[in-house]
């Protein structure tokens, strides 16, 4: 349904009750006073009468289970963000002084072809370029990057961006967002955040964190302690074998293959042992576009934007083509998502998360994507749900989720300890969701975020 889902909107909509959140902005600091107790007192009382009220129309819609799912992450949610993550300003000081030297030398560097414009100023940039003999419509990334090999200063010009994007999104917000009592940021969880059912986070948006190796290793684990972070191996290829019941990749993943060296090796008509590695990443490009049904373009583009992988357009129709062929299954459920789009205006995870629209179905795309990303989601909630009763006594805290990544903060002497349970634990998350293929955690520990 749409429309905000605060308490009080929902008091609202389903008990028709006008729950005040004014006290919400006083000062819950000192002693409480009789109107912040009933305040309290009110907002615990309705939670009785709207379980009483919602848990029908979830036994009727068969969504138990997802709702088990969002209560049991509330703790561990609660947790990443009283406990927070440690940003060290020492570090982040001398990263960021490097960065600017070199946004320095390439403004300086591109001065010396385009004048002293605002570098940052997309018309100005455009004229600039077109003076140069470098006709573009947009300025951005994706409109640049096929032009690379035409002028000297784009290669220069696309370093400039993404530096300058590195200095907007990271040096300038997080170290402000850094708690003054605790040192470490607190970042806003929304379970429900985005449409698929995956967390959004907020204040600041660690998800937007780029991964630089220079910046995550800002991210470290205090003194005694050491980082330990899992994340799921290739999980919305396997959740893709799952759902489509392609019989090659789902052996592939059962024989612990290297779905992309054999997927290079069927499109590209080599044998395993020949495949190079520009191959093999050609084919990640390969993989992880044409299960959500990109197209071409859309292929050639990702190849060099995502994977540096020159593609031509034939060579992505080609690729395409021959994907669709060796993986029948994929082939298979894509027709069958495509007709069940014109007949139907509800889909599910397999894990039973319910998707609705009314009058404007998704797209094809759109429709593909949240069953893969939305059982995504249902699998790493239950590891996070899990994980607050099997680390309790360790001493270690969830401090961050981050898509299918989960960090924890663990003293040193427990690390290794606290890896093997959060491998476990996701790895048992996942075979819930999926019965025909292996589901794999990848843990390491860490004094950074920027561990490989």
């Amino acid at each position: 349904s749409s429309g905000r889902v605060g308490l009080a909107n929902i008091a609202k909509r389903y008990l028709d009750v006008d729950l005040s959140k004014a006290e919400q902005a006083s000062d819950w600091s000192g002693e409480l006073t009789d109107s912040q107790l009933l305040y309290a007192a009110r907002d615990v009382l309705v939670l009785l009468r709207l379980h009483n009220h919602l848990k029908p129309e979830l036994v009727a819609a068969n969504l138990i289970q997802i709702a088990k799912i969002e209560f049991d992450c509330v703790r561990a949610t609660a947790e990443m963000e009283y406990t927070g993550m440690k940003l060290d300003p020492t570090k982040v000081d001398a990263y960021y002084h490097r960065v600017e030297a070199r946004r320095t030398e390439l403004r300086s560097a591109l001065y010396d072809y385009l004048d002293e414009i605002n570098l940052v100023s997309p018309h100005q940039v455009k004229r600039a370029l077109t003076q140069i003999g470098v006709d573009v419509e947009r300025t951005a990334r994706r409109a640049l990057i096929p032009l690379i090999d035409r002028h000297p200063s784009i290669p220069l010009l696309l370093e400039y961006k993404k530096l300058s994007t590195l200095v907007s999104v990271f040096f300038e917000p997080l170290p402000r967002a850094t708690s003054v009592k605790t040192g470490r940021i607190h970042a806003n969880y929304w379970q429900l955040g985005a449409a698929t059912g995956r967390f959004s986070c907020s204040s600041p948006n660690f998800q937007q964190v780029p991964r630089d190796p220079g910046v995550r290793a800002c991210f470290v684990a205090e003194d005694g302690n050491r980082l330990v972070i899992a994340d799921y191996s290739q999980i919305e290829l396997r959740i893709a074998a799952e759902i489509s019941e392609d019989q090659r990749m789902t052996e592939a993943y059962r024989d612990d293959a290297d779905l992309h060296r054999l997927t290079a090796s069927l499109v590209q008509g080599v044998s395993l042992d020949e495949v190079t590695e520009a191959q093999r990443q050609a084919a990640k490009a390969i993989n992880f576009g044409l299960i959500f049904g990109m197209g071409p373009r859309g292929l050639k583009y990702s190849a060099k934007h995502s994977y540096d992988v020159e593609m031509t357009l034939t060579e992505a129709k080609t690729f395409r083509n021959r994907f669709f062929e060796v993986y029948s299954g994929i082939r298979t459920w894509h027709r069958k998502s495509e007709q069940e789009l014109k007949y139907t205006n509800k889909q599910r995870t397999l894990c039973g998360r319910r998707f609705v629209w009314k009058d404007i179905p998704p797209s094809f795309t759109v429709f593909i994507n949240r069953q893969v990303q939305g059982t995504a989601a249902d699998i790493a909630k239950i590891a996070l749900g899990e994980l607050s009763s099997a680390l309790k006594k360790s001493g270690a805290k969830i401090i961050a989720m981050i898509h299918d990544e989960i960090i924890i903060e663990a003293p040193e002497a427990n690390a290794a300890e606290t890896a093997r349970i959060l491998q476990q634990t996701m790895e048992a998350a996942g075979r819930e969701a999926l019965k025909q293929v292996p589901v794999v955690a990848e843990a390491r520990i860490a004094g950074s975020w920027a561990a490989k």
